[in-house]
């Protein structure tokens, strides 16, 4: 496969419905709707868990994270392009499995052609692990829009000039949403020495066919694993 698979996927919402009482159907639109409020992101995956588990067959990668007892399966299926977490399929988010990326470090080109990495360059022998695409929200200055990244985006490196390069915007203009794509690479995964960094830029459209501003490519993350 030499092309990208991604493709989008959407969540299509649940309909509740009954025939009970009104009293108790109320009671569990309640309960209904509590459990809605709390489903989990990625954002409170990566702030809140850590990773115990990583598998990857063929074009499905399969992370478990833990928080104590708490455990939650995240699968990026990169036939079809869906991301879901406990079977939950997360509505704008697309995982792609480029095989033109495989064996490569550093990568720094672009359909858009070639531009300079703003980080540290990271240390040969990463493995590229997949592209993952979204968006972000409308953030109020160069500041929160790192600071929103840092919640999704693996990486170090995630300050007011990360965000000033990828959107082009000034450090205190306001940030519109934008779209993001983002390349994974990693060494020594699940050992004590496993790495991770990220290749990211955003874009105005869906499409990714009108960049904002500049990649960015992040610092190697030191990833620890439960208990080390």
């Amino acid at each position: 496969m030499n092309k990208k698979t991604g493709i989008a996927v959407f969540a299509a919402a649940a309909l509740f419905t009954s025939s009970v009482a009104p009293s108790l159907s109320f009671a569990a639109e309640k309960v209904e709707s509590t459990q809605v409020q709390e489903a989990l992101s990625i954002e409170d995956l990566n702030t809140n868990y850590q990773v115990s588990d990583v598998n990857t067959d063929g074009l499905i990668r399969t992370v478990t994270y833990e928080n104590g007892s708490d455990k939650h399966t995240v699968i990026y299926n990169g036939l079809n392009g869906s991301v879901t977490i406990d079977t939950q399929v997360q509505e704008d988010l697309v995982y792609d499995y480029d095989t033109t990326k495989e064996n490569t470090v550093n990568n720094t080109s672009t359909s858009q052609g070639t531009f300079t990495t703003m980080a540290a360059k990271p240390k040969s022998g990463y493995k590229y692990v997949g592209t993952l695409s979204g968006h972000t929200k409308e953030a109020k200055n160069a500041a929160d829009l790192a600071g929103k990244l840092s919640l999704i985006i693996p990486g170090l490196g995630w300050g007011a000039k990360a965000a000033i390069i990828l959107s082009g915007y000034a450090i205190n203009q306001r940030v519109p949403a934008a779209y993001y794509t983002y390349d994974l690479y990693e060494k020594g995964a699940m050992t004590t020495n496993w790495y991770q960094y990220s290749t990211t830029r955003l874009y105005k459209d869906k499409a990714h066919k009108k960049p904002m501003g500049k990649a960015w490519t992040s610092s190697p993350q030191h990833i620890y694993l439960p208990n080390s």
